[in-house]
């Protein structure tokens, strides 16, 4: 099994996440699960594998999520299945994809990516501190000493030409992001 979108630890920005996965040699097709948040897309469904290009919506962590384009097929060569789905409708936050089957000899194989869904305006606001304090940490949860809770201010930028000063929101993320004091 391996799963080959998406990566483990990624971040998405909008609510929609392509998933390609391949179930190697010896699986028995009629056994893959495709599990989001620890829902099975494939029984939510009322699928069987293999098929092609099915559709529908499933409740999962308090949203409906959308599945599209969703196939299970066998490939070149015949050990070989892939599986493609397309999601969105995600919460945001963080989620889990784990695809499993069993093989030839009714071991459980699986693989399993972890990834964040985020919105880009408040992962940017969360890298800017009060008074411009310099950041910590750039984690993926706080990507600097501050959270939403608090205000957020940027250090004021002078205008050329003596002319009134800005808050200069936008030129301080961006420093801030780029690792800058």
């Amino acid at each position: 099994m391996r799963i080959d979108s998406p990566a483990d630890l990624a971040l998405f920005t909008a609510d929609g996440v392509a998933v390609s996965a391949i179930a190697g040699s010896r699986v028995q097709t009629s056994s893959i699960t495709l599990e989001v948040d620890g829902v099975d897309l494939v029984a939510a469904l009322g699928l069987v594998p293999p098929f092609s290009g099915q559709a529908g919506s499933v409740l999962i962590a308090g949203g409906l999520l959308d599945v599209t384009n969703f196939s299970i097929e066998q490939g070149s060569p015949a050990s070989l299945n892939r599986i493609d789905v397309d999601l969105s409708g995600f919460v945001l936050g963080p989620h889990s994809l784990v695809v499993s089957a069993l093989d030839a000899d009714s071991v459980l194989k699986s693989d399993r990516a972890d990834f964040d869904l985020v919105d880009f305006f408040t992962q940017e606001a969360s890298a800017l501190t009060s008074a411009g304090a310099s950041p910590i940490s750039f984690g993926l949860s706080t990507l600097a000493n501050a959270s939403l809770g608090e205000a957020v201010a940027a250090q004021p930028i002078g205008t050329a030409a003596g002319e009134t000063v800005r808050s200069g929101f936008v030129e301080r993320a961006e420093q801030l992001i780029a690792g800058g004091p």
